[in-house]
């Protein structure tokens, strides 16, 4: 996607941000920004990219002809046909070039399977369109064995641990809540949210590598 010096400065106007705000947060130099807006350079993609990401976070969306602020979506699904729609959601979100990969934290990796109902065709699907790594509280064995982009790394008990049982794709965050013998899941549509879990996601798993 192509933006616009204006649309930079307008989205820096949203959120009351300076152009070095603006360089911290997407780790560029502040004469890069200068230079951006001014109109002496045309950004490449890579320095694209990491400017619509800092703003997404912030939950501003570049549109053709201007910048506008995002919808926190919320969608509810539960019983058996919660898992559906979940699955649903994830693979037209995932298909669609959105989000190639799904983030998940779960009590066990038995959990995990169970959250796409054991259905092989689902987990199938998944393994073909997305790289999944799953943080579980215990180990537990399981058929991760056949899929080749499922992975499970085991993090220590902890009731100070922030992460919350969840799945994180593209920019939704899905909390995930055992009811009875199921599951609830809520998708919400927040960049904010999903970069914020993913941020922690990442440092959770970063540290189960170095242990």
């Amino acid at each position: 996607m192509q933006i616009s010096a204006e649309q930079i400065r307008g989205a820096r106007a949203m959120l009351n941000w300076s152009r070095e705000d603006l360089a911290s947060a997407c780790r560029l130099a502040a004469n890069t920004i200068r230079n951006l807006e001014d109109g002496n350079i045309s950004p490449r993609d890579d320095t694209t990219r990491l400017i619509c990401e800092a703003f997404e976070r912030k939950g501003l969306e570049f549109i053709p002809d201007g910048i506008k602020k995002r919808r926190k979506e919320i969608m509810q699904c539960d019983g058996q046909d919660g898992h559906l729609s979940l699955y649903t959601n994830l693979m037209q979100t995932v298909v669609s070039g959105q989000g190639g990969s799904v983030l998940a934290v779960t009590e066990s990796s038995k959990e995990f399977f169970d959250i796409f109902c054991n259905n092989h065709e689902w987990l199938r699907r998944i393994d073909d369109f997305a790289a999944v790594r799953c943080l579980v509280r215990s180990e537990t064995n399981t058929e991760a064995g056949k899929y080749k982009k499922i992975a499970f790394r085991t993090i220590a008990s902890d009731p100070d641990n922030p992460l919350p049982g969840c799945l994180i794709y593209d920019k939704k965050f899905v909390m995930i809540r055992g009811v009875g013998r199921g599951y609830q899941f809520t998708i919400i549509s927040d960049s904010e949210m999903a970069y914020y879990h993913k941020a922690l996601f990442e440092a959770t798993w970063k540290k189960t590598a170095a242990a």
